[in-house]
């Protein structure tokens, strides 16, 4: 859905959208995730939602391996490689404040390595989510990303972390079996992203679905490929308490493909 899911209701991948929309969730479940970027550049995602009675908490690990970059002196003689690399730990909790709005915050810890140098960072989101009866179903969320500071930088100067504010709004249409989501993200430093999603209801198991994210325009090369830069194309197949999803976003530099699992329990 090409990250148009401000106003989505989801399973615990959620926590990267809008904690908010997991307040009302009864299951136990579990969510894994694995993409492959271009070049050698890999990420993995894993969280457990635990319903509790006045809430729900959520726990998530971020990964991500930039792959292999050779270490060289002034001069251009290689001295090896090495491997950057993030990692976020978070806990989310969130629950309905009414039967309509929803509330939800995440704390994170986040810690990036280059080299032989690191840094580390915390910060927290926060998330509304709105179930209007406007339009019959109209959806609404608001969430607030990456409020917080670093912690100790790589070297002497702190960098400011990526803090945004994203709106969003989602409604399943009455008469054809689509769920449409646009999401706005705004940026502190002034960069708008827009993206905007469907999924087709093929069957009660099957989804076909469809994004365009707005970061495609910043890729672009020159290049015949630049006209689909920003799509995504997908499926998602559900079997008893098992979900499956796949999906590939299209670049100028490459198709990154995603791979994502999970359960109900």
């Amino acid at each position: 859905m090409a990250g148009a899911g401000t106003a989505l209701l989801n399973d615990a991948y959620a926590v990267t959208t809008n904690p908010a929309t997991l307040a009302k969730t009864s299951e136990r479940s579990g969510a894994f995730e694995y993409v492959n970027n271009v070049l050698d550049i890999q990420t993995g995602f894993g969280a457990y939602l635990h319903p509790m009675e006045t809430g729900n908490i959520v726990v998530a690990v971020f990964y991500k391996n930039y792959g292999s970059i050779t270490r060289a002196d002034d001069a251009g003689n290689e001295l090896g490689s090495f491997s950057p690399t993030s990692v976020v730990l978070s806990g989310t909790y969130s629950r309905p404040w009414t039967e309509k709005i929803w509330l939800g915050i995440t704390g994170k810890m986040i810690r990036q390595a280059i080299d032989t140098y690191s840094s580390d960072a915390y910060a927290f989101d926060f998330g509304v989510y709105y179930d209007s009866s406007l339009l019959d179903n109209l959806k609404f969320g608001v969430a607030l990303f990456n409020l917080g500071a670093v912690r100790s930088p790589f070297v002497t100067s702190r960098e400011s972390l990526p803090s945004r504010v994203d709106f969003g709004v989602s409604k399943i249409l009455a008469h054809l079996p689509l769920q449409w989501s646009l999401s706005v993200q705004q940026y502190f430093d002034g960069e708008t992203v827009l993206a905007a999603g469907g999924e087709f209801t093929i069957s009660e198991n099957l989804f076909l679905r469809l994004g365009y994210n707005s970061v495609g325009r910043d890729q672009q090369l020159g290049e015949t490929t630049d006209r689909t830069a920003g799509v995504s194309l997908g499926f998602g197949l559900n079997y008893n308490r098992y979900s499956f999803d796949y999906a590939q976003t299209f670049t100028a530099a490459g198709t990154p493909a995603r791979f994502s699992f999970a359960l109900r329990f």
